[in-house]
């Protein structure tokens, strides 16, 4: 069994990794975390568009903070056979909140355009040619953006193993 520190460590070099050679934020914190827990592909799919917040439009809720999301629903969200009782839904508020309050801490904000302006000095509209060969070249993809998604990853990751999610 590794340790909890590898595990994290671990998580953390991948997200890096995933954001750094394939991109797409939201997809690359899902798949690091796919790596080392278990998480049926649909979720991984349903992460597409979670990039340069939603479809690169930067002025959304940031993609890894999105990804992060569907992850801590996926294992604590609300099943369709308890629909109808609200309070099913309290386990993954709750978890989504100490994700919140983590990221928030670390980025400064949830929005893409937040996170890039504490971590890049300022936003970028990823959906504009230019703006996206700027964010490039102001390391997006070197330690930038890279840094977020593995945080995020390893935020997310020891909040699982926290509650019991096994490793694979």
């Amino acid at each position: 069994m590794k340790e909890k520190e590898q595990v994290l460590e671990e998580v953390y070099q991948k997200g890096f990794m995933f954001e750094r050679n394939n991109h797409g934020c939201g997809q690359c914190t899902v798949a690091a975390i796919q790596e080392l827990f278990d998480i049926d592909n649909i979720i991984f799919k349903s992460a597409t568009a979670f990039a340069g917040a939603i479809a690169s439009v930067t002025n959304g809720y940031c993609g890894t903070f999105n990804g992060g999301i569907l992850i801590l629903n996926y294992f604590f969200g609300r099943e369709k056979k308890d629909f109808e009782n609200p309070d099913a839904m309290e386990k993954a508020k709750e978890l989504v909140n100490i994700y919140k309050d983590q990221f928030y801490q670390k980025f400064g904000g949830f929005t893409c355009d937040q996170v890039q302006t504490k971590i890049m000095g300022r936003s970028f509209n990823n959906a504009d040619p230019v703006e996206k060969e700027q964010f490039i070249k102001a390391g997006a993809y070197d330690d930038k953006c890279t840094n977020v998604v593995g945080t995020a990853a390893s935020i997310i990751a020891e909040i699982l193993l926290d509650h019991d999610i096994p490793i694979k």
